[in-house]
């Protein structure tokens, strides 16, 4: 099973503080932007991680599997789909 990292777009990312209020152990928000703290996810924040993912309104959040190629990762951000 391959380690699930973390991503925040701070192209998109508006600071709310919904990330951290959240997930408090992944995520820090300074200075207007969200940062991720840890990465890759240490086990059993994984849900934690997903919950705050679900909660950004700007969707600048993303969840992929250690393995997934980058581009992948981008272009499935960028057209809002899942990854292959």
């Amino acid at each position: 099973m391959s380690a699930v990292r973390v991503t925040v777009d701070q192209e998109i990312c508006i600071g709310c503080p919904f990330c951290e209020s959240v997930c408090v152990e992944l995520f820090r928000v300074e200075g207007g932007l969200a940062f991720v703290l840890r990465d890759p996810v240490p086990p059993g924040l994984e849900e934690c991680a997903r919950e705050a993912a679900d909660a950004c309104p700007v969707g600048c959040i993303a969840l992929h599997a250690d393995d997934e190629p980058v581009e992948e990762r981008l272009l499935a951000s960028i057209l809002d789909e899942p990854a292959p």
